[in-house]
C-alpha cells in the first residue's frame, strides 16, 4: 500500500493480486461529511490508509463514519448525565465537549 500526500492518491493490492488506486478527491465527493465524521477520515487518512481504502471500495466507508459519528454523540451525551450528578448542566456540558474533543 502507498499514499500519496501530492496527490491525494492510495494505491494497494487486492487479496487477488490487482493493484487499484482510492483517490481521496473521490471520498471526499461522494460522501458528505460532518466535522466529527472529517476527524475520523482524517485519523484514517493518517493512520489506517489501508483501512481507509478498503471501506471505501466495499462500500461501506459512509456507514462506518455514520456509526461513528453517532457512537460519538452517545459518548458526550452519556458523559454529560454522568458530570450533571456532580456539576451544572453548563458545566457538565463543557466538560462533556472539552473531553470528546481532545479523546475522539
Amino acid at each position: 500500500m502507498t499514499y500519496s500526500d501530492e496527490t491525494g492518491i492510495i494505491e494497494l493490492e487486492l487479496s487477488d493480486g490487482k493493484r487499484t488506486t482510492v483517490a481521496l478527491a473521490d471520498i471526499e465527493r461522494d460522501i458528505p461529511m460532518s466535522p466529527i465524521m472529517e476527524s475520523k477520515y482524517i485519523w484514517l487518512l493518517e493512520n489506517e490508509p489501508t483501512t481507509l481504502a478498503e471501506l471505501f471500495l466495499s462500500g461501506k466507508l459512509e456507514d462506518f463514519l455514520v456509526w461513528h459519528e453517532k457512537s460519538s454523540n452517545d459518548q458526550e451525551t452519556d458523559m454529560r448525565k454522568w458530570l450533571t450528578q456532580r456539576y451544572s448542566p453548563e458545566k457538565a456540558r463543557m466538560l462533556a465537549r472539552e473531553y470528546m474533543m481532545y479523546e475522539s
